[in-house]
Order: structure tokens, then C-alpha cells, then sequence
């Protein structure tokens, strides 16, 4: 990010450059794997499952509809980062801006709205901007058939309107995996947390994880929806014991349903065992197999455990497989989105 003695300045430029990084992760989804902000080498570092990059600068104004000066500045500081050696791993190199009414100044009217035009969609004029700014830099490499300029509107006092692109993307990802938009809001305020810290941590291999963002997918919808906790004689204990069970460990029982790796391993013991048992159900599972199940959720072993300690295991597991194909749904879905 550009340096600014304007503390509100330096914040808004961090602001894009987390949403520009939400913009791209998007854009990528079904094929990022991991991605880093604020790497050694770029702004934003997307890594690709095919082993390829997605780097990119990250360059705003918090005023851009104020003046147009600097647009050369900042796109040459762009470039120059964009052209550092290292980068034969490279899909895409963006650069990733704000600026109005056009990031190149090249009077022609390319850039209306969100836009992203690729070097060789550019009219001649705009491609003049750029190789003049790369030859002052003395820089006869650099690879334009991987250039893209993304502009995003951004600005404005509020915040809302400052995002809204933002948020309009986050709302198609979410219908296009058959999850409403009106988790939108949530999960930008998840992400800008995550990505920002991300942001601030030194340490070039910490990285956001693709499985830990579809995840709060499933987390969000999990909160949203409403328990299944009715009592079903099935369970094997008495009503009483139930109710125990939910008021004793509800919090646990919402902690532990939505916790990734117990999912997994609840959702792989169910999978191998309807191999073996096709004609039974999920209670015949849940009681079969009670002991691993309640390894797998208190990592302990069942031996000495009480009667509503088993309950909540059972609760948890239920809960689970009853949510399986919706969670299998959110997961497909979001993996198969996007370029």
C-alpha cells in the first residue's frame, strides 16, 4: 500500500485492498486454494490449484472523484512491483484501483463502472499510457499478456455505498450455490476481519485457506437455521435425560456442530458404515456406533461417561448427518464457482 501521513487515508487504503482481495477471491473461487494479503511479493498473492498465481497491487484514493492527479504515479508503482522478477508462476497480474473517471488518464471512455479489460482489450491510447510509463522504468519484459486493469468503484462516506460492488458480488456467489443473499452483510463483516488480520501478520506463509472460508458458509447457515431438537425416543434415553443433554451443553452442542474437522470424521464413519449397512438409518448408525461417535466429539473415551454426556454426543451427530446434504450442497457448490 502507498504510504500517507493521513491516518484516514492509510485506513482507507487498507479498506480496498481487503475488499479488492474478497473481490478476487471471489472471482477464483472454484479454483484458489489458499491466498495471502500483504504478501513479500504483491499486495494480494492468490495461489491457484493448478499451481499458477493471481498477484496483484492494490492502488485507491479516498476522494478519487475529486481530482485525477497521481493516476500516473500510481500506476508506474503498480507496474513496478507487477514486473519484479520471480514471477513465471504467474496466471494474472492485476492492477486493482479506484480511480475516476479513468485509471490511465488516457481520455478514451473504457473504464464505466466495474471494469476489467485485459491489456490487449485496451485501446491504443490507454496501451500507450502503459508502455511509456514501463519504458521510463526501463523494463522490456514485463509479460502484457497477463495485464488486467480491475476497476471498482469505491468511495463515499458511507460505508455502504462504498462497498456496495463488493457486497453485489458477495450476493452473487451466494445465489449462484443456492444460499440467499441476505448473509451477504454477514459474511463481508467475516471476512474483512479475517482477511485484515491476515494483513497484519508478518509471517509470508500464513495464508487464508480456501476449506476455513467455505466453512463460514456452512457456520453462517448453521446460526441461521433452527435447531432440530425435538426428542425422539430413537436416542435410547428418556425424555428427561434429553432436555439435560440440550440445556447442559447447548453451547457446546452449537460449537461442536459446526466445528470442520468433527464434521468430517462424523460424516466419513456414517459414509463407511452405510457401505456395509445400505438398509438402516441414521439412528441404527448413532446407536452402533455410540462409542467412536462420542471419541470423535469429546476426544475421550466413553468409558465412565454419564448418560447426558452420551445424550449431547448423539445430539451432535444427529444434527450433523441431518445437515449433510446442505452442507454437502454449500461446499460443491462454492468449489465449483467463479473463472
Amino acid at each position: 500500500m502507498e504510504k500517507s501521513t493521513d491516518a484516514s487515508a492509510s485506513i482507507f487504503g487498507w479498506q480496498f485492498q481487503i475488499s479488492a482481495s474478497i473481490y478476487l477471491m471471489i472471482k477464483y473461487f472454484g479454483r484458489f486454494e489458499r491466498l495471502k494479503v500483504e504478501s513479500k511479493k504483491e499486495d494480494i498473492e492468490i495461489e491457484l490449484e493448478n499451481g499458477k498465481k493471481i498477484y496483484a497491487q492494490a492502488k485507491s484514493k479516498q476522494n478519487p472523484l475529486n481530482d485525477s492527479t497521481n493516476h500516473s504515479t500510481k500506476l508506474q508503482k503498480a507496474l513496478k512491483t507487477l514486473s519484479n522478477k520471480n514471477k513465471d508462476d504467474a496466471e494474472k497480474l492485476y492492477y486493482v484501483n479506484n480511480l475516476e473517471p479513468d485509471p490511465l488518464n488516457s481520455t478514451r471512455n473504457e473504464f464505466d463502472g466495474l471494469t476489467i479489460l485485459d491489456y490487449s482489450e485496451l485501446s491504443n491510447e490507454s496501451k500507450e499510457k502503459i508502455d511509456a510509463q514501463l519504458s521510463s522504468l526501463k523494463i522490456d519484459d514485463f509479460q502484457k499478456d497477463k495485464f488486467t486493469i480491475l476497476r471498482i468503484p469505491y468511495y463515499g462516506n458511507d460505508q455502504d455505498q462504498r462497498q456496495k460492488q463488493i457486497d453485489k458480488k458477495i450476493a452473487q456467489f451466494l445465489i449462484s450455490i443456492d444460499y440467499s443473499e441476505n448473509y451477504s452483510k454477514n459474511l463481508l463483516d467475516i471476512w474483512q476481519t479475517e482477511f485484515f488480520h491476515n494483513a497484519t501478520i508478518p509471517n509470508n506463509e500464513v495464508y487464508i485457506e480456501k476449506n476455513n472460508i467455505i466453512w463460514s458458509l456452512v457456520i453462517i447457515k448453521l446460526k441461521n437455521e433452527n435447531k432440530i431438537q425435538e426428542y425422539k425416543k430413537e436416542f435410547g434415553v428418556s425424555e428427561e435425560q434429553f432436555f439435560d443433554a440440550i440445556d447442559k451443553y447447548e453451547k457446546f452442542i452449537n460449537y461442536k456442530e459446526g466445528n470442520f474437522q468433527i464434521f468430517n470424521n462424523i460424516s466419513h464413519l456414517f459414509e463407511e458404515y452405510s457401505k456395509q449397512n445400505s438398509n438402516k438409518l441414521i439412528f441404527d448408525f448413532i446407536n452402533e456406533n455410540t462409542d467412536k461417535i462420542f471419541n470423535i466429539i469429546f476426544d475421550k473415551s466413553i468409558d465412565g461417561a454419564d448418560i447426558v454426556e452420551i445424550t449431547c454426543s448423539k445430539i451432535i451427530a444427529r444434527l450433523i448427518l441431518l445437515r449433510k446434504s446442505m452442507i454437502k450442497k454449500i461446499i460443491e457448490g462454492a468449489n465449483n464457482y467463479g473463472d
